[in-house]
């Protein structure tokens, strides 16, 4: 009896499981990015060279990063008896 109660109840679980899990038919379609309209000011450049120059009087290991740090562009040695890192 005890194993008959357990199976019904875990039978019954399953079953609430798969019928709560539905794909939803309403998604939203999104449009082609032709269809999509874009401000004519806007700029799409997605970089933006930056230029340097890098002097000092002891030799240094230089790492650019983000602000926050969280992104390193470069990283170079900088030997002071050498021409400035451009």
């Amino acid at each position: 009896m005890m194993r008959t109660s357990i199976c019904l109840f875990l039978a019954g679980m399953f079953l609430l499981t798969v019928s709560s899990c539905r794909k939803d038919f309403n998604e939203i379609q999104e449009p082609a990015f032709e269809e999509i309209k874009f401000d004519g000011s806007f700029d799409w450049d997605t970089s933006k060279v930056i230029e340097l120059q890098i002097t000092g009087e002891q030799d240094a290991l230089i790492s650019i990063t983000s602000v926050d740090g969280s992104q390193r562009y470069h990283r170079a040695m900088f030997i002071a008896s050498e021409k400035p890192i451009s």
